[in-house]
């Protein structure tokens, strides 16, 4: 399933990195990209957790 992007900087970090300059400077895409993850990780323990 795709993932939904919440915010702008989300969106930005995925389908516009190389236009920003912000997100060359180190860690700022991969901080972004790192909350991603971290939702659909809640997210998916929620949806197993109530099939059960």
């Amino acid at each position: 399933m795709k993932q939904k992007l919440n915010s702008g900087d989300e969106q930005d970090a995925i389908e516009h990195r190389r236009t920003y300059p912000f997100l060359r400077r180190a860690g700022v895409t991969s901080r972004i990209k790192r909350g991603l993850r971290r939702r659909a990780r809640r997210e998916g323990k929620r949806l197993t957790a109530q099939e059960e």
